[in-house]
C-alpha cells in the first residue's frame, strides 16, 4: 500500500503568565513515514524532511515525506569510498538525491523525479560497487551534479553531469572545486588514450577545457575569478586570474582568497639578504613593504576582516602586520586574530613571561595567561584546534578571560570593553547580539552564571557545548533583552533572566526563537523527551537522540518564531512545528 502523508493537526495549548509575552502555543505535526520493519531513514539539515527505505513487496523504495519514489531491486548507498547513506541532501535541506538498482541499469532520482540513468557494467558488478562514484549539489542547492564510474579494459573512466549535461571523460577522479556561489566549477582532467604512454591533462572550468593548463585552483570571494598557478622555469611560479598572467613568484606562493570580493593575500617564499629563508606577504599582486618574515615557522597565518577591507598576516611566534604595517614584537607567542565590526584587529602576544591583548593599537594590562574564548558553535568547535579565537567580539565590542596570577590556577578576571571584573575560574564569556550585554561562567567547585555583573550563585551549571547540541552554555535572545542558561543543581531547568523554569531531568537543549520565545528540550520521569516553551511544557516524545545531540542541525528556526524539527512518536517519523502565540 502506497504510504501518504496523514492530514495535519494542531493542538492548541494555554499557558499560564510568563516572563515573555506568550499566552498560548499552536503544535503541528504530520506524520512523514510510519513505522516499517527494519526501516532505515535519514534527517534533513535544518529538520523539515524525512527519507526512509522501505519495502514494498519484494522491492525497494525510498519514501520522502510520506511520498513512495520508483521501486528499485536495491536502493544504493552513496559514496562508495565511505558509505555516506542512502540519501544526499542539499545544504539547507530542500533538496533530496538518492539512486537505486533496477535490472542491469542505475537509476538516479533528484527531487522525486528521474534524471539519469546508464548501464551497471559487469566488473562493477563484480566489485560489488555503484556505478554512481558520487552525487550532492552545490553550495546554494541550486544545482545538482552526478560523477559516475565506468570500467573499459585497462582504465577507469569518470565523468560529472551538472544538472543533466554531461562534462568531459576523464581517467581520473573528477573532484570539482565549485565557487562560493555555486554557479562556478573546475577541475583537473586526465586524459590517457590507452593505445600510447602518452597522457595529458586539461583544465575543465564549467563543463568544458580552458585554453590554458593550470592547477590549484582558488576562486575569489565574488565567484568571478578563477585564480590558478603553474611552475616556470627557476623553480619559481605564475600565477594566472581567468587564464591571464597576474604575476611570477621566486620560490612559490600560497593564495588566500578575500570572504567578498575579489581580493585575496599571498605568502610568498624568498631569501632575503645574508642567504635568510623567510616569507613576505603579498596584497594582490604587490609586495607589501616591511611584512618581511625570517622566523622559521614564517608567515604562518593570514586574516581578512569579513568586508574585505582589512588584512593581517602573522610572523609565527614575532609580530603581526595589519594593513600595511608592522606591529610590536611578542617573541613568546601570538595567538590568532579577530576583527571588529569597525576593523580593530584583536589579538594576545607574549613577551617577558607576561600576556597582552591587543584591540586596535591598544594594549591591555598585563596577564599572566590569556585563556582561548570558548567555542560555541560546532563551525567554531571543529576550527577551534587549528585557530582558536583570542576574544569573543559582537560588533564593537570585545571580551575575553585572563589569569592575574601564575601561582594561582583559580584567579581570573573577566574583560569586557576594557573593564577588569575579578573571579573565580572563569570560562566561558558571551556578549549579547548586539554587544551590548555579557554574561559569564565562574565558580570552583560548582559553577554559576554572572549576568551584566549579577551573580546567580544559587544555580549551579555544567559548562560545556556537547550535550545542548553545540550552541554554547549562555543563550540570548535575538534582541538581546533576555537571557538563559541551563541549571543543574540543586533543581534542573533552565534560568530565564535569573528565573528559574524547572523540568523533571536534566535539560538536554535550549534556544530562542527569532521572536524571544524560548524554547527548551527535557528528559521526562521516564523514557521520554519533553519540549518546553516559555516554562510550560507543549509536547512529550519518545527519546529521540537526534533531537538533543544533533539539535544545531536538526532543530529550524524560522524567521516567523516558529520552531520545526522532525521526531518519531508511537505513529512513526513525524515532522513537528511549535508555533508561539
Amino acid at each position: 500500500m502506497r504510504a501518504t502523508a496523514r492530514s495535519v493537526w494542531s493542538l492548541i495549548v494555554t499557558l499560564g503568565p510568563l516572563s515573555l509575552q506568550a499566552q498560548e502555543a499552536k503544535v503541528e505535526s504530520q506524520l512523514l513515514l510510519p513505522p516499517e520493519p527494519g526501516m532505515q531513514y535519514a534527517i534533513s539539515p535544518r529538520g523539515l524532511h524525512v527519507a526512509g527505505v522501505v519495502l514494498r513487496g519484494s522491492r525497494q523504495v525510498l519514501v520522502y515525506d510520506g511520498t513512495d519514489g520508483p521501486r528499485f531491486d536495491q536502493v544504493l548507498d552513496l559514496n562508495t569510498r565511505g558509505g555516506g547513506g542512502k540519501v544526499s541532501w542539499s545544504d539547507d535541506g530542500s533538496r533530496y538525491a538518492y539512486h537505486g538498482k533496477l535490472g542491469q541499469e542505475y537509476i538516479v532520482i533528484v527531487d522525486g523525479k528521474e534524471v539519469a540513468r546508464g548501464p551497471w557494467s559487469p566488473d562493477l558488478q563484480a566489485q560489488g560497487r555503484t556505478p554512481v562514484w558520487e552525487l550532492g549539489f552545490s553550495p546554494g542547492s541550486k544545482h545538482w551534479y552526478l560523477i559516475t564510474e565506468t570500467m573499459t579494459p585497462g582504465r577507469t573512466n569518470y565523468r560529472m553531469l551538472l544538472d543533466g549535461v554531461p562534462g568531459p571523460l576523464s581517467q581520473q577522479v573528477v573532484s570539482p572545486l565549485w565557487s562560493p556561489d555555486g554557479e562556478h566549477h573546475t577541475y583537473i582532467q586526465k586524459i590517457d588514450p590507452g593505445t600510447t604512454p602518452q597522457v595529458r591533462y586539461a583544465l575543465i572550468v564549467d563543463g568544458k577545457p580552458a585554453p590554458y593548463l593550470a592547477g590549484d585552483m582558488q576562486w575569489t570571494g565574488d565567484s568571478k575569478h578563477l585564480i590558478t598557478k603553474r611552475p616556470i622555469a627557476g623553480a619559481n611560479e605564475e600565477v594566472l586570474a581567468d587564464g591571464q598572467p597576474l604575476m611570477r613568484v621566486p620560490g612559490g606562493v600560497q593564495l588566500t582568497m578575500a570572504p567578498v570580493g575579489p581580493g585575496m593575500l599571498g605568502r610568498a617564499m624568498a631569501t632575503f639578504e645574508g642567504g635568510a629563508r623567510g616569507n613576505f606577504l603579498l596584497v594582490g599582486n604587490r609586495k607589501a613593504v616591511g611584512s618581511e618574515c625570517t622566523n622559521t615557522g614564517g608567515l604562518d597565518a593570514v586574516y581578512m576582516s569579513p568586508d574585505g577591507k582589512h588584512y593581517a598576516a602573522r610572523c609565527a611566534m614575532t609580530f603581526m602586520y595589519i594593513d600595511g604595517k608592522k606591529g610590536q614584537e611578542y617573541p613568546e607567542g601570538i595567538s590568532h586574530l579577530v576583527w571588529t565590526a569597525d576593523g580593530r584587529p584583536v589579538y594576545s602576544g607574549r613577551t617577558n613571561q607576561r600576556a597582552f591583548m591587543i584591540i586596535g593599537d591598544q594594549e591591555s594590562n598585563a596577564y599572566s595567561w590569556i585563556l582561548d574564548a570558548t567555542p560555541t558553535t560546532r563551525e567554531e568547535q571543529q576550527r577551534a584546534a587549528a585557530m582558536p579565537k583570542p576574544a569573543v567580539v559582537r560588533g564593537t565590542h570585545v571580551a575575553y578571560i585572563a589569569r592575574p596570577n601564575a601561582n594561582d590556577g583559580m584567579a581570573t578576571v573577566v574583560v569586557v570593553d576594557g573593564k577588569a571584573m575579578p573571579s573565580v575560574a572563569a570560562s566561558e564569556v558571551s556578549l549579547s547580539p548586539d554587544g551590548t550585554r555579557f554574561a559569564y561562567l565562574s565558580g570552583r567547585p560548582a559553577t554559576f552564571v554572572t549576568v551584566d555583573g549579577t551573580a546567580y550563585d544559587k544555580a549551579a551549571v555544567e559548562p560545556g557545548i556537547g550535550r545542548v547540541g553545540f550552541q554554547g552554555t549562555i543563550h540570548w535572545s535575538p534582541d538581546g533583552k533576555h537571557v538563559a542558561w541551563i541549571t543543574a543543581a540543586p533543581s534542573t531547568g533552565v534560568m530565564l533572566d535569573g528565573k528559574l523554569l524547572p523540568t523533571p531531568r536534566m535539560t538536554r537543549f535550549a534556544h530562542f526563537t527569532a521572536t524571544g520565545h524560548l524554547v527548551y528540550l527535557a528528559r521526562g520521569e521516564g523514557a521520554e523527551h519533553q519540549v518546553y516553551l516559555d516554562g510550560k511544557r507543549v509536547l512529550t516524545l519518545p527519546q529521540n537522540l537526534s533531537l538533543e545531540n544533533e539539535a544545531d542541525i536538526y532543530w529550524r528556526f524560522g524567521e516567523d518564531g516558529s520552531v520545526s524539527f522532525v521526531a518519531q512518536d508511537n505513529e512513526g517519523m513525524k515532522r513537528f512545528r511549535i508555533v508561539p502565540n
